[in-house]
């Protein structure tokens, strides 16, 4: 059976025993893992400021579309997403599998109330890219599956991104983002005249930024010069080069915005989107700089 991943809570007419499958029924015994998932930003896919003004700008026709990762039961993720798929008809756009006959675990509970039953799609990147892996409609494309499918595949998604033991997701809304700590490394080497600005990404699992790039922004600052990733993410471990002005006292500063903020202008949103400084790096100043996932005031 193919649905659409919001059909899970419809076809699993009791958690195994526990009535419904929101995830409230399921902290009445899983109550820390409960808690750190209700923090995490899939349990509010639904009903972040930025998602709802960006599905308003999105004609009728399209809204399922997004509504079918981001909405379940109106907010976001629940357990039975996760925890009653089977498998995805492709890895993009929602296709998850649905309708195990029983809750889905990573081992087989042997006193839980109700019954288990081991996939390893559950721990899969390609249970997280059925979701983070979209196609459209308009610019919404996203690639992280096809990147890290490229890729050297060392850890899955999870490995990075989950807590097992708290059910915890970590990502670039984190108040200090721990995967941003490391990301990209910045130096400035002497050319002649002038000097090369050299970018590398330290990322393993896909390009920096990745996701929702249309909203994302890094960028360099060197004296008055700009630049930014803004059309062409770094791929993973990647180094890119500019040339710049050389003066006595250069310093690079690499810095992270969550929302562009032209972005949140056009849609009238109003947030605080301070941006992260991921590292720096300095050359004929007396000192050598570097800070790593700071956020400015």
């Amino acid at each position: 059976m193919v649905l659409r991943v919001s059909a899970v809570a419809t076809l699993l007419l009791a958690c195994g025993g526990v009535p419904g499958a929101a995830t409230t029924d399921c902290a009445s015994c899983h109550a820390e893992v409960a808690a750190g998932f209700a923090s995490s930003r899939h349990a509010s896919a639904g009903t972040g400021v930025v998602y709802r003004a960006l599905l308003g700008t999105r004609p009728a026709s399209e809204r399922p579309f997004c509504e079918g990762c981001h909405s379940r039961g109106g907010t976001g993720v629940t357990c039975a997403d996760c925890h009653a798929a089977v498998g995805n008809e492709v890895t993009a756009n929602g296709l998850l599998r649905v309708g195990a006959p029983e809750l889905v675990g990573t081992s087989r509970a042997v006193t839980a109330p109700h019954q288990t039953e081991v996939r390893p799609f559950l721990s899969s990147s390609e249970l997280c890219g059925t979701c983070h892996e979209v196609h459209g409609p308009a610019f919404f494309v996203e690639t992280p599956f096809t990147e890290w499918s490229a890729g050297a595949r060392a850890k899955t998604c999870a490995q990075c991104h989950f807590e097992a033991r708290t059910h915890s997701l970590s990502g670039v809304h984190d108040p200090v983002p721990a995967v941003l700590t490391d990301a990209v490394s910045v130096a400035l080497v002497p050319d002649g005249s002038e000097l090369v600005l050299r970018l590398t990404s330290n990322v393993s699992g896909h390009a920096f930024p990745s996701g929702s790039t249309f909203a994302r922004r890094v960028e360099v600052l060197v004296g008055s010069t700009v630049v930014n990733l803004d059309d062409r993410p770094l791929q993973a471990g990647e180094t890119r080069a500019w040339r710049v002005a050389a003066s006595s006292c250069v310093r690079a500063t690499v810095r992270f915005w969550r929302y562009r903020p032209e972005l949140l202008s056009s849609l009238g949103v109003a947030l605080d989107n301070q941006p992260v400084t991921l590292t720096t790096a300095s050359l004929g100043c007396g000192e050598e700089i570097a800070a790593t996932a700071v956020a400015e005031p």
